[in-house]
């Protein structure tokens, strides 16, 4: 019996053995996840810095966006009045056409007045001629007219 219990013992310490063998094996393993999820640890220290950072940064270009929205928005109003403007000035706007047609009556209007400012010339020299013969005839007619109530 006694051989049978330094067998058993035997297979103990050979299981015990590599047992052992593993638990050294696996406290390694442990030991290097371990190493690992320290490292991973600092990993997402750094990632969370980050984040916060980009979400500082984030916000940051919210409010730009908002001001630029509000710019925007302001030069979109400026627009719109122009071109309101910009309707009222083509609708009381003199075109080409309008322009040509003015003109084209100016032209015949000078035209009309220049031949009135020279029939005004032929007829103030007619008269001057009528008024030089109106003097002669009243002139002769004093001379005359003495003459004729003498003969009477």
């Amino acid at each position: 019996m006694s051989e049978q219990i330094l067998k058993i013992l035997k297979s103990h310490g050979e299981q015990l053995a590599t047992i052992s063998t593993q638990v050294e094996a696996n406290s390694t393993e442990l030991k290097s996840h371990g190493e690992q999820l320290k490292s991973h640890g600092e990993q997402l220290a750094t990632i969370s810095t980050q984040v916060e950072a980009n979400s500082t940064e984030l916000k940051s270009h919210g409010e730009q966006l908002k001001s630029h929205g509000e710019q925007l928005d302001l030069i979109a109003s400026t627009v719109v009045g122009h071109e309101e403007r910009l309707l009222r000035i083509e609708e009381n706007m003199v075109t080409k056409k309008d322009h040509q047609e003015v003109m084209g009556t100016l032209d015949k209007l000078v035209g009309m007045m220049e031949k009135r400012d020279q029939e005004i010339t032929m007829i103030s020299h007619g008269m001057r001629r009528l008024d030089e013969r109106v003097e002669k005839l009243e002139l002769f007619n004093k001379k005359v007219e003495p003459l004729l109530l003498g003969l009477s």
